[in-house]
């Protein structure tokens, strides 16, 4: 059959109208999809590696897919829907399960991806616990303020005596390295990092409650998060951490992934519960966010590629992100760049001297801040001398804003 040009242009032109109305009609069915999973569950782990995605929820619901999540394959894991379940993924097929009470904690080893499972700890007693392995045989547990080591897969451990008295809330591992946070329900919260398999630690005090997450990107290089949106980072194994980020724009900060040494993001919800991404390009200096417009907290971020992610969240949720079509709002765009400041001495006992590299800049507020992000003092004037004599001794940060710009800096008080 032969098409007239008239014929042609009606063609073109209902085919033009179409795409443009579904362009506005359905402007997020390239951004985000939403994938059924048939449960209510809080959808924890999500890893992919070896071209298998694996999705584990809070008690029971595991699955695995090799199609980006057209058809998802369940698992069986070996525990009761009593206890609250953990995994750690080491590769395509070595899986441990982490599945505890308030009265008894078990670990659990696959080597098939969760086909079959190898009971390898079962101890009663439990407090909350955390935990993580460097690789099939090096791993670390936390009972309470305790810390333990295992070199045999977690069939033993032996207690690292560590000078923490706060409880240990996360591990996080990359190769010999093990990153442990602490400060969850306290007043107070620190860092202790090990580059030696966890015979020696170094230690830091202050990312704030609730600590959400830490990631390595190398052996060296850490970022650590807290739920209040605190956002540091060392490139010494722990020996020095820059508190010098913005905060990450989030209501609720859940899981940390970096794609390289400066794009990261990081998944939670804003302050009316819509599951929202914040994104970074210059290692947390300034930060921009996604809005999924999906109700749900996201607990984690896994890519496949340079264009798509998947992403999980409370109430079984599961969503395809093609986050190269996403269009991302907010500071990312303001280029803000940190004050020139130095503040001496430190620690300090009575007088904070403050000197600032560029004299033009002009003051909108100086704060200081204890480590739970609470503001003590407040000045809206230039000032290059504090009288700190009133605070009790510790940790505290002092953070200058001008403008679109802003400088935090930590210090002790004697």
């Amino acid at each position: 059959m032969l098409f007239t040009l008239k014929n042609l242009l009606k063609f073109n032109l209902k085919t033009y109208l179409t795409i443009f109305a579904y362009g506005i009609l359905f402007p997020a069915i390239s951004q985000i999809t939403q994938i059924n999973t048939g449960t209510k569950e809080n959808l924890l782990n999500l890893s992919y590696v070896g071209n298998k995605l694996l999705i584990s929820g809070s008690q029971t619901y595991l699955a695995s897919s090799t199609d980006e999540c057209q058809n998802l394959n369940q698992i069986s894991k070996p525990n009761s829907t009593f206890f609250f379940n953990t995994i750690q993924r080491l590769d395509t097929n070595n899986i441990f399960l982490f599945s505890y009470t308030s009265s008894q904690a078990l670990i659990y080893h696959s080597i098939n991806c969760g086909n079959t499972w190898i009971e390898k700890y079962n101890s009663t007693g439990a407090f909350r616990c955390e935990f993580g392995f460097n690789d099939t045989l090096l791993g670390f547990m936390t009972k309470g303020n305790s810390l333990f080591r295992t070199i045999d897969g977690g069939i033993n451990f032996t207690q690292i005596n560590t000078t923490f008295q706060i409880q240990l809330a996360m591990i996080r591992n990359y190769g010999d390295s093990t990153l442990c946070l602490s400060g969850l329900n306290v007043s107070t919260s620190g860092i202790m990092m090990s580059k030696d398999k966890g015979k020696t630690w170094s230690q830091e005090y202050g990312i704030g409650n609730y600590p959400s997450d830490a990631f390595f990107i190398s052996s060296d290089t850490a970022i650590a998060c807290s739920n209040g949106g605190t956002f540091i980072k060392t490139y010494n194994c722990g020996l020095n951490w820059d508190y010098n980020s913005l905060n990450i724009p989030l209501k609720v900060s859940n899981q940390i992934n970096f794609r390289g040494k400066n794009i990261g993001f990081v998944v939670g919800s804003d302050n009316l519960g819509y599951g929202t991404i914040a994104k970074t390009n210059n290692l947390g200096m300034t930060w921009s966010t996604f809005n999924t417009g999906i109700k749900s907290t996201l607990f984690n971020i896994a890519f496949l590629n340079d264009s798509i992610a998947f992403l999980s969240g409370s109430n079984g949720v599961l969503l395809r992100w093609n986050y190269k079509q996403s269009i991302f709002t907010g500071e990312d765009e303001l280029s803000i760049e940190n004050i020139g400041v130095k503040i001496y001495p430190n620690p300090v006992s009575d007088k904070l001297k403050i000197d600032f590299v560029k004299n033009e800049i002009v003051i909108e507020s100086i704060r200081i801040l204890n480590t739970l992000g609470a503001t003590l003092f407040e000045s809206k004037e230039l000032k290059k001398e504090l009288d700190v004599s009133f605070l009790k001794p510790g940790l505290y940060f002092l953070k200058i804003v001008s403008g679109a710009k802003q400088k935090t800096t930590k210090f002790i008080k004697e």
